[in-house]
């Protein structure tokens, strides 16, 4: 990440702050700080919360990935890294933390640090949430070795820090989501992980953003770039003066995507009490030029039209999104140049966030008629923006 990117997520500046880095950017190693280099000062790399390693990278000189530690869809490469976890569970950070060893010496404030990692992105545990055995073990581990000590709830994890089972750690879950403690911290952090009056259009499309190359298959093998970007607000919201579209096609074409999901997660009703609810906006977008190495055409010879519809059809048949029409707000034509096709959903599946959506989406752009028969090839980019 660059240095002006903690600014967009004010919650990751509050998890360091407890970990006593109060100035990240003057603390902390950053891409900024690297600008001057031409080549990447290092080839041997250790990523985390991702499985694939950046095409900004995969050229330095003798490249290798020697450590994988990620919790999403395993893409099957660098299998002699040391350690490789790549295993579903609700925080990268849990499989972090459970690298850690009774013996080990771990500071309280990096045990801080990865508690509060592992509180963001489960909701403080939240029964039947993201929360897995595997997050409710690193905080048992974690808990003790924090600031938090004193005040967490020791004695129902006793079950579940070596070998959780079902109803085990689901109690401890429950007994964390509880503990006033641990409780205000998940408060606070998720107030501030809301908190995005700050940002414009496009900081809010960066902040949490992911991207990959993916080959279409019934195009001659031509590639594209998608991006999935997932926002704390109504689409309605952004869209308020009526220049989302523009603002979209905009990152669009700064970061060379031909197709683009903006994935809405918020709560509805009065002040953000109501239910959890998703919507989505798709652009295709055959207005951007994008050449690589790989692909030296570019997206030269692709049905854009027919890629837009295809994308239609996917997500309009996607038992597990359930997405339907929305009324509210609308991306067509006249709000996009005249190269690009746009959707609104209202996504009857609050369920289902990205990790769910970025397989789906990319079985239909390869093409899904073609699943069967396509070699076992696959994206070979899938970075967040903040990486890039």
């Amino acid at each position: 990440m660059k240095s002006n990117d903690f600014s967009l997520r004010p919650e990751n500046l509050h998890a360091l702050s407890l970990a006593g880095l109060t100035s990240p950017t003057c603390q902390l190693l950053t891409l900024s700080d690297l600008s001057f280099m031409t080549i990447f000062p290092s080839h041997d790399f250790a990523l985390v919360d991702h499985n694939r390693l950046g095409v900004s990278y995969v050229h330095t000189p003798g490249a290798q990935v020697t450590a994988l530690i990620d919790h999403h869809q395993d893409e099957g490469l660098y299998l002699s890294a040391s350690p490789r976890i790549v295993s579903p569970c609700g925080s990268c950070a849990s499989h972090l933390g459970l690298l850690f060893t009774p013996s080990s010496p771990l500071p309280p404030e990096l045990a801080t640090l990865l508690l509060a990692a592992i509180l963001i992105d489960t909701s403080g545990l939240k029964p039947g949430g993201k929360a897995t055995p595997t997050d409710v073990q690193a905080v048992a581990f974690l808990g003790p070795r924090s600031t938090y000590a004193s005040s967490f709830p020791k004695k129902v994890f006793d079950d579940v820090r070596d070998d959780p089972t079902e109803v085990p750690w689901e109690k401890a879950g429950r007994e964390v989501h509880k503990a006033d403690a641990l409780k205000n911290l998940t408060r606070v952090l998720e107030m501030k992980k809301d908190d995005v009056a700050h940002l414009g259009g496009i900081d809010l499309l960066r902040r949490d953003y992911k991207e990959s190359i993916y080959t279409l298959y019934w195009a001659g093998d031509h590639t594209v770039k998608v991006g999935l970007s997932t926002v704390p607000l109504p689409l309605d919201r952004l869209d308020k003066d009526g220049t989302f579209g523009d603002v979209i096609i905009s990152w669009m074409e700064t970061r060379g995507i031909q197709v683009l999901g903006v994935l809405t997660s918020f709560n509805g009703g009065s002040a953000g009490k109501g239910k959890h609810k998703r919507e989505m906006a798709w652009v295709v977008y055959g207005g951007v030029k994008r050449v690589t190495d790989r692909d030296p055409e570019g997206e030269a010879g692709v049905d854009f039209e027919r890629l837009a519809q295809m994308v239609w059809k996917g997500l309009e048949e996607s038992t597990e999104l359930q997405v339907k029409e929305h009324k509210r707000v609308s991306l067509e034509k006249g709000k996009l140049p005249i190269a690009a096709r746009g959707k609104v959903y209202l996504q009857g599946n609050a369920n289902a966030s990205r990790k769910a959506i970025a397989p789906l989406i990319k079985d239909i752009v390869e093409g899904s008629e073609n699943y069967e028969k396509k070699p076992k090839r696959r994206s070979f980019l899938t970075r967040r923006s903040m990486d890039v």
